[in-house]
């Protein structure tokens, strides 16, 4: 089980409630530390909403920040649901010096909808996802070689499921669930086999969220298609007929248990008791051209006794 969080330092308006962590004040930028580590190569993942932003202004605008130091410099990144982009930038104390990186293409994000935000570190390079997919990277100032993580709000009341730092091992360095009882997990899916069972033991009524992401150090998968080329929810009608689809990640409970598509993310209640399989749906079971391997996440809740 990774580490619990402790006591975050927090600003004023920060209210901890249900199992979610929100903002209130769209008055003002705030921001909350949650960890007092300061770690250099690893990843930060959040799952947030933006909930509201100030009338007739650039929000709701909220995200995460990342190699943070009390008093001084460090990164953020946001969804702004104003532009439909996220926004990269790099602050000299509490100012931004620039925005240095802002996708544009492809991206919606909407206000009252949950995302899943995540950015990697390794060293002066940092990757960015959401929603599982890729949006882009940059390079990162060598003087800021570590820090803390938090919660990023600008003018904005956003809501955060959970915070959740990983090492390049997938060993979770830090969960917070905000007060809920939730269980986080990083678990190796190769593409070279149908089935990986991931040792969680789950019971029905379980609540189970799962984020999939492809190793950026290993990437699967050598077939063509395969995500991350294709979209990890693609599917492909040719051929066999597979359920639910052709070149999408899946999974079940227990071993001869029901199919579900997880594609990029899952959300959903376990229905049954036993271990959670997740499987790569290559075309026919052809695996013997895969390499590589997929970076699930998963957390689960306990269904009420």
């Amino acid at each position: 089980m990774p580490k619990e969080a402790g006591e975050p330092y927090t600003k004023d308006d920060w209210v901890f409630e249900n199992g979610l962590a929100r903002q209130h004040n769209m008055d003002t930028q705030e921001y909350m530390f949650v960890a007092g580590e300061d770690w250099s190569n690893y990843s930060v993942h959040s799952r947030l909403r933006l909930d509201e932003g100030i009338p007739g202004s650039d929000g709701p605008h909220g995200g995460l920040v990342f190699r943070a130091n009390e008093g001084g410099p460090f990164y953020s990144i946001s969804l702004h649901a104003h532009y439909d982009c996220i926004h990269v930038k790099q602050y000299n104390g509490t100012y931004p010096t620039e925005v240095i990186y802002t996708p544009f293409d492809g991206i919606q994000i909407d206000a009252n909808t949950w995302y899943d935000l995540e950015a990697r570190l390794n060293e002066n390079f940092a990757e960015f996802y959401l929603d599982g997919g890729w949006v882009g990277e940059i390079e990162l100032d060598e003087q800021l070689s570590s820090g803390k993580v938090g919660l990023y709000s600008y003018q904005s009341k956003v809501s955060y499921d959970y915070i959740l730092v990983a090492d390049s091992d997938l060993n979770a360095l830090l969960y917070d669930g905000f007060g809920d009882a939730a269980s986080v997990n990083t678990v190796w899916i190769p593409a070279t086999s149908l089935w990986t069972d991931t040792g969680i033991r789950v019971s029905a009524g379980d609540h189970i969220q799962i984020q999939m992401t492809h190793d950026s150090g290993n990437r699967p998968c050598g077939g063509d298609p395969c995500p991350p080329y294709a979209p990890c929810d693609y599917t492909w009608t040719g051929g066999c007929e597979m359920v639910p689809g052709n070149y999408l990640l899946m999974g079940k409970v227990a071993e001869n248990g029901s199919i579900f598509a997880v594609g990029c993310a899952y959300d959903g209640m376990a229905d049954s008791d036993g271990n959670l399989y997740i499987g790569y749906n290559d075309g026919c079971n052809v695996f013997h051209d895969n390499s590589g391997r997929f970076i699930a996440k998963i957390v689960f809740t306990p269904g009420t006794p």
